[in-house]
């Protein structure tokens, strides 16, 4: 079994944010992401967290099919994002879905191994790392936490939910 969202949901100002970009169609996965991100409580999240990812560049592991990509992008407006996955069929779905979208985001999918981001960024690219529901799909553990850590900037944030 396996966590798929957050069951107390979005503040409905996110969620009417969202629908700027066509909505979320799982909101309990957006949900999951957005609390992660805030450390919200729920629901009663107010909009003061909105533009908080302001100045900040992202790195997504395990994007998978890149909904909690567009939400934290569209919320939280970070300077970049990058969505990444090891699979190029996921990513091609992500770059599908993003293209459709009634207005524009500004988040890059990349396919990367999350063990080896050392071969796509430079040492302190990111200020914060999210990851979703993926780790536990990597063998590599001891890999993968040298691969983030080499990403993330002296204080910066990982952020997962597992």
């Amino acid at each position: 079994f396996m966590n798929a969202g957050f069951k107390p949901g979005l503040p409905t100002w996110a969620s009417n944010e969202l629908s700027c970009y066509g909505g979320e169609p799982n909101a309990a996965s957006a949900a999951l992401y957005f609390h992660l991100a805030t450390g919200g409580d729920g629901p009663e999240v107010t909009a003061d967290v909105q533009h908080m990812w302001k100045g900040k560049r992202v790195l997504e592991v395990g994007c998978g099919f890149g909904g909690g990509a567009r939400c934290l992008t569209a919320l939280l407006q970070p300077d970049e994002y990058v969505a990444t996955d090891f699979s190029p069929r996921m990513i091609d779905v992500c770059r599908m879905r993003h293209s459709s979208l009634p207005r524009p985001l500004d988040v890059k999918y990349e396919v990367w191994d999350a063990t080896q981001l050392d071969d796509f960024v430079d040492r302190g690219s990111f200020d914060i790392a999210v990851t979703v529901e993926a780790l536990h799909a990597v063998i590599d553990k001891d890999s993968l936490g040298y691969s983030i850590a080499h990403a993330l900037k002296p204080g910066g944030w990982l952020l997962f939910a597992d």
